[in-house]
């Protein structure tokens, strides 16, 4: 019976371990999932002035960009900190731990001895096989430790994952390629948020074989609208047509055979 207590006592590392880890995954898990978000932030920043970078010589732009870069780079340095702080308090702890129910057992064993109720070799074997658990016990809380960074990584990629962004096709096609196809726009509303519309009960008729320029200020809509021909995405309502046919009911591939869209960035493959 005093062996099994020694051995309780120093099996309660194990619980302990795992109430720690549930403690430092409260306080990291909302510091790492701002230090992912400030990453990506800091990240875009990099990639635009970078790949922006005529524009930011020629328009004198590289102090201002500095200053943006640095600003988030300065709050990712101190997210970090703050996450390296939690980290350095929680370490001390796992290791500690094992060695903490060593010392247990060896107090508890040295009280019984002393009243006969245990022999000095059970207490030795347990604290020695204590000391053979304490390393895995430490390799758990290691990995335990790593887990709030994994999950938050997890769940940044998760929320992409799960997104649903399948079209519904139809069947019907259309006549075969030729010269410009009629493209109509009928009571169309769209809207990136659902709280606010780019494009309110737009209505167009462009008949084939016309060349039309489409031209508006920044963020009027524009390239949105071609998306909408593309059927990249979806209008919010309304319909949009090709010779008459919604393209909401074409088949699969159909669209692509008619329409070209020249984007203002050009990516080139190998």
């Amino acid at each position: 019976l005093t062996d099994l207590v020694m051995a309780a006592v120093g099996l309660l590392v194990f619980p302990l371990v795992v109430l720690a880890n549930l403690a430092y995954q409260r306080l990291s898990s909302p510091i790492y999932t701002q230090i992912q978000e400030t990453r990506a932030v800091l990240s875009e920043i990099a990639h635009e002035s970078f790949e922006g970078a005529v524009v930011v010589k020629t328009l004198g732009r590289e102090g201002e960009e500095t200053i943006r870069f640095s600003e988030r780079a300065h709050e990712l340095r101190e997210l970090g900190i703050r996450a390296g702080r939690i980290r350095a308090a929680f370490d001390p702890v796992l290791e500690g731990l094992p060695n903490l129910g060593v010392l247990a057992v060896l107090a508890v064993g040295v009280w019984r001895v002393a009243e006969g109720a245990a022999a000095p070799g059970a207490v030795v074997t347990i604290a020695y096989l204590l000391t053979i658990v304490a390393f895995p016990i430490r390799s758990i809380g290691w990995l335990l430790g790593e887990f709030p960074r994994s999950v938050v990584g997890y769940r940044r990629v998760r929320s992409v994952l799960d997104e649903s962004a399948e079209l519904e096709y139809g069947v019907k096609s259309l006549a075969p390629a030729r010269p410009g196809a009629r493209l109509t726009f009928l009571g169309v509303n769209f809207g990136y948020s659902q709280q606010q519309l780019l494009l309110r009960n737009l209505n167009l008729d462009l008949e084939a074989g016309r060349t039309v320029a489409l031209v508006g200020a920044t963020a009027s809509g524009k390239s949105t609208m071609s998306a909408l021909a593309m059927r990249l995405v979806d209008p919010s309502s309304g319909t949009i047509s090709l010779d008459g046919v919604d393209i909401v009911d074409l088949a699969p591939g159909t669209l692509a055979e008619h329409v070209a869209l020249v984007p203002q960035s050009v990516f080139l493959f190998d």
